[in-house]
């Protein structure tokens, strides 16, 4: 199949179906309705939602959560923790600290059972993914040139029950229990837990005790008081401060203003984590998404190298190759320290090369619901600080937890000395001056947590809008919903761009002018960005970069290390297979664990 005007191919899951359909050598142009747009924002939508759920609860939760301890009976998968030594040992406390059994307040049964509520609404946000697609989670409902499904009034209604409704008339500022809206929160519940309701944790609903809380129970709840009792993770996982978004939801904020009509924009912000411009009061941050520091970002400053990954270019090391010139040529017998094939990892190493950056010609960003919420101008060091999420802003310190008294961190603020806070713990390394030195900047492991759930909160809410625009203009209107390319035309090359979940993807495609057919596809995907080993300058990805002043207490049981390398949320469970022939002509296989940089997001 060949790039059609404006479109190219669809094909893949959700993600890849969304930026396959917007390959373009012309990305200027674009003539797609607006119904198509509100639909497929609604689609993807629904699966932004679902992944930040999924991430939160039952990918990283159980690096924070003791559940086999929490005396609930749960000593089995996927509840028992994936690290962690007997109850009683020395280093016990240090790695589980939230209250479990025996404790005062079982918080850990509490977090379990949101675990578990978690499960029901990522199902309902796949409900509403196959409302509007056809099925969830492979969606049929994308189509080069818009989408395919009819806009009802049906589907609309059904799509406001699940998301804030719930058959009690709930409204989007009033959600109904049992919806997403309800269950997302807003970023403000933790301050009111402990402004209005005194942050006494008796009052939250754990098992067999209702409790009386009226703010706990959400997701954003949940993130602040993780960060509470695990606030030195504000100082641990950062990496440049580089952010890199390429946009997603079209149409979905016509007032955006940084132009683009996307919700969420394209672009890039590489002077730190903190905004020159930032007041500290955050209905600004919030309604001000142009930042001074934003950057464009254009897709022919975007390279690969392949120096230290099992790949050649043109049968040897190679250069730098832009995504349209690329190649993905495995060879597996690449090791690390030889002199003509150094490789460690199967994962190439993007990177953006602009004049204007000071690391080199061309240089690693992270990607992902940080980046995007920085280069949106949504997110900033500080900000838990300044939404009051303890003390209301009054001294902003924690009020749960062995960091009870300890301020939230501003922009700047030094690292705490663990060694003062877990006496008796023995090697507890100091943070601050005089131990690992690190200051706060805003781009930690927890300030991924963070802006994930609040990007979360901000796309189920802009779902809302979506509903009304589509019903306001067309439900029973003769509107256009997809249009259909001119199959005669064809580019020598396009490519799409949009956003998954864990960041930035990129789809490049040369065709052949005379056929028809493709020459070279590449994807550049999220995982790519972020786990990407050293390029041949020797810079590290993003990831490398952040493990290297992580401190692990137990090298048996390195829970920092997944608190720190989950927060990207990777997509690494695939793997390739190659075969070749033995010496006696048969077939052999071997498995080779990769990141799956040409076919996952």
């Amino acid at each position: 199949m060949a790039a059609a005007n404006n479109v190219g191919f669809a094909y893949g899951f959700n993600v890849h179906d969304e930026d396959a359909t917007l390959h373009s050598s012309r990305p200027d142009t674009d003539d797609i309705p607006e119904a198509g747009h509100l639909v497929r924002d609604v689609i993807y939508g629904s699966n932004f939602v679902a992944s930040h759920l999924v991430h939160f609860y039952h990918l990283a939760a159980l690096d924070f959560l003791d559940v086999a301890n929490a005396g609930l009976g749960l000593n089995k998968g996927p509840f028992c923790p994936r690290y962690g030594p007997n109850p009683g040992d020395v280093t016990y406390p240090y790695h589980y600290r939230i209250p479990g059994a025996g404790a005062p307040v079982n918080v850990t049964a509490y977090l379990t059972a949101q675990y578990v509520i978690a499960l029901k609404l990522r199902r309902l946000c796949n409900q509403i993914g196959g409302l509007w697609g056809g099925r969830a989670p492979f969606i049929q409902g994308l189509t080069p040139g818009g989408a395919s499904p009819s806009v009802s009034q049906d589907a609309i209604d059904k799509t406001r029950e699940l998301l804030y409704e719930g058959g009690a008339g709930g409204t989007p500022t009033a959600p109904a229990a049992g919806t997403i809206l309800k269950f997302i929160g807003t970023p403000f519940d933790f301050a009111n837990f402990v402004n209005i309701e005194g942050g006494d944790l008796n009052k939250l609903p754990i098992v067999g005790t209702p409790g009386d809380s009226v703010y706990a129970g959400t997701m954003m709840f949940d993130v602040v008081a993780a960060a509470c009792f695990y606030p030195e993770y504000f100082w641990l996982g950062n990496a440049y401060e580089r952010f890199l978004a390429y946009g997603v939801f079209e149409k979905g904020d016509l007032a955006n203003a940084i132009d683009d009509n996307r919700l969420l924009s394209r672009g890039r912000k590489n002077t730190g984590a903190k905004y020159s411009n930032q007041t500290g009061v955050l209905p600004a941050a919030f309604s001000d998404p142009k930042p001074t520091e934003w950057q464009s970002v254009l897709q022919q400053n975007v390279f690969e190298s392949v120096y230290n990954s099992h790949y050649l270019y043109n049968g040897g090391k190679g250069g730098w190759k832009h995504p349209l010139q690329g190649e993905t040529t495995p060879e597996p017998r690449r090791v690390p320290g030889h002199p003509t094939h150094p490789a460690y990892s199967w994962i190439k190493s993007p990177r953006y090369k602009d004049a204007s950056d000071s690391l080199g010609p061309a240089v690693p960003y992270e990607a992902g619901p940080l980046a995007r919420m920085q280069v949106n101008g949504d997110y900033y060091a500080g900000i838990l600080y300044d939404l009051g999420a303890v003390g209301g802003g009054v001294g902003g310190t924690i009020p749960i937890g062995p960091f009870a008294g300890v301020a939230l961190p501003q922009y700047g603020d030094p690292g705490p000395d663990l060694s003062a806070i877990f006496t008796g713990m023995g090697a507890m390394p100091n943070l601050g001056p005089g131990g690992y030195n690190l200051t706060y900047t805003g781009g930690s492991s927890l300030d991924r947590y963070a802006a994930r759930q609040i990007e979360c909160w901000k796309i189920a809410n802009a779902m809302v809008g979506w509903l009304d625009r589509l019903e306001a203009s067309h439900v029973g209107a003769v509107t256009s919903i997809t249009r259909t390319p001119g199959a005669d035309k064809y580019y020598p090359s396009s490519y799409g761009w949009t956003e998954a979940p864990r960041g930035a993807l990129g789809h490049w495609m040369k065709t052949n002018m005379t056929t028809g057919k493709i020459q070279n596809y590449q994807c550049v995907v999220p995982s790519t960005w972020n786990a990407s080993p050293r390029d041949s300058y020797g810079v590290p990805g993003p990831a490398e970069k952040a493990m290297e002043d992580v401190f692990v207490k137990d090298i048996n049981n390195p829970l920092e290390i997944l608190r720190v390398i989950h927060s990207w949320d990777f997509c690494m469970a695939c793997a390739v297979h190659l075969v070749k022939k033995n010496g006696r002509g048969k077939k052999e296989e071997t498995t080779i664990h990769i990141d799956p940089a040409p076919t996952c997001g």
